[in-house]
């Protein structure tokens, strides 16, 4: 694969600086993506790049001695550039090859799922907007035919722009068969969506997908669990302490 990437790559020309900027990289993701390449690999082998070219000028310096505090000294500082943009590429990847983008993601594996439920699709947020990123089958967002790159405007009739991840998954449904209603905008044209939760291990999610799922507590009743007793009742030998 990397062998295959060393034209790939070549074929848009790298900044001579070491500075970054989205401008370049984003060409450079819709490159690899139009290859089939999954986005998440295409952003390492962006990062990739930007580490071996700050590898080469530490080396040309002499800023560090050692192999192993190049490599140190590159990781970091290529986290600290890229990272700060990240979004900023993915927004102009996203302008410049959308069907491809949607594709990168299609194979993407989720983290981990741990909800028992699910609606059956991933999002990312790209500059304060939630897209939905992938949708997969066995979930009722497939059943209802949502597709990716469609914008999540509301849920529950609580908007999600500039929601943090934090903040969008609060507000997502957890459990299976929640219902929940959702704003979404694709092509320009804005629908609302009546969608359920099905058991997350029902969903055809990619390979590499690890399920945590937690189990959910049920929630004790004290009435259905209490015992009504007569006090006054002639039966007992010894009459209980009643309030």
């Amino acid at each position: 694969m990397k062998r295959f990437l060393i034209p790939l790559l070549s074929a848009v020309v790298l900044p001579t600086s070491v500075s970054a900027n989205p401008a370049i990289y984003g060409p450079q993701m819709c490159t690899m993506l139009r290859s089939n390449i999954p986005i998440d690999k295409a952003w390492k082998y962006v990062t990739d790049a930007h580490v071996q070219r700050i590898i080469d000028r530490e080396k040309a310096y002499g800023g560090f001695e050692t192999e192993f505090g190049v490599a140190i000294s590159a990781g970091i500082e290529a986290n600290r550039v890229l990272g700060g943009m990240r979004e900023d590429v993915l927004a102009l990847a996203l302008s410049q090859c959308p069907d491809y983008f949607w594709k990168g993601y299609a194979n993407v594996a989720p983290k981990k799922i741990k909800s028992p439920g699910s609606l059956g699709f991933t999002s990312i947020s790209i500059n304060g907007t939630r897209y939905i990123s992938s949708v997969f089958e066995g979930g009722d967002a497939f059943l209802k035919g949502i597709k990716p790159g469609s914008i999540i405007h509301e849920v529950n009739n609580e908007y999600t722009m500039d929601k943090s991840i934090k903040e969008y998954v609060k507000i997502m449904p957890k459990n299976v068969d929640e219902k929940v209603t959702l704003l979404i905008e694709f092509d320009g044209n804005k629908e609302i969506y009546e969608l359920v939760t099905v058991p997350s291990e029902n969903i055809n999610w990619p390979r590499g997908t690890k399920l945590k799922i937690k189990k959910v507590k049920p929630k004790n009743n004290s009435s259905s669990n209490s015992m009504n007793i007569n006090c006054d009742s002639p039966v007992w030998k010894k009459k209980p302490r009643c309030n």
